[in-house]
């Protein structure tokens, strides 16, 4: 009972996870997060990452930034396999900046290799409506950005966090400032409740354990 409390506690921290802003150098990604491997202890670490554009993007839609509606842009980055720490190419999520709503189309990013700047912020979960054809070639559209819905355009090992870039665009507005942040994962919550119980189920069977074994047999 004491072990599953202890780690129904643990998911709960892990439930409320919350990052604060760093400020330190940006440091080589290979040396905070591997490609397919989880992000926990890389989210707002500053990164830089090397590699080039390729492929297709998406258009994250139903976002709000200083109270204005906007359309965020991802960009899919293949990094260089010298780069990933695996000695293979990995498909990265690069957030790149974001537009009024309904423009004309993002212009192609530049070819060539390059070295982005940025830091690291969680997937969200999965879109419920994700577009791979949104009408406009090489685009799809989603309401989320989410690493899982990215693999299905995109090919593997994928980076389980998404780069938020520094980098300056011709048709796009840079990201904001980054804030601390609090995010809440439903799936810890469950594991947090799902340890409580079997807790609660080790107390009421050793009570009823102790109960049935102390009782004197009468003649």
């Amino acid at each position: 009972a004491t072990a599953c409390g202890w780690l129904g506690w643990w998911q709960w921290t892990r439930a409320h996870a919350s990052t604060t802003v760093n400020d330190a150098a940006p440091v080589d990604i290979a040396t905070v997060l591997s490609p397919a491997a989880s992000a926990d202890g890389a989210i707002g670490v500053p990164v830089v990452a090397r590699g080039e554009f390729s492929g297709q993007g998406v258009v994250v839609t139903g976002r709000d930034i200083d109270g204005r509606a906007v359309d965020v842009v991802v960009r899919h980055f293949v990094v260089d396999s010298a780069h990933t720490g695996t000695g293979e190419q990995a498909s990265l999520a690069v957030v790149v900046g974001y537009r009024a709503e309904s423009p004309a189309p993002v212009s192609a990013a530049a070819s060539g290799e390059r070295e982005l700047v940025g830091y690291l912020q969680s997937s969200e979960a999965p879109a419920l409506n994700f577009d791979s054809e949104s009408g406009v070639p090489g685009w799809a559209t989603s309401t989320s950005i989410s690493t899982a819905d990215f693999a299905r355009l995109w090919p593997s090992p994928m980076y389980s966090a998404v780069l938020v870039s520094n980098d300056e665009s011709a048709d796009l507005v840079a990201m904001p400032a980054r804030r601390d942040e609090t995010s809440l994962s439903l799936q810890s919550l469950v594991y947090a409740f799902e340890w409580w119980l079997f807790a609660a189920f080790a107390v009421v069977i050793g009570i009823r354990w102790i109960r049935e074994n102390g009782r004197e047999e009468r003649s």
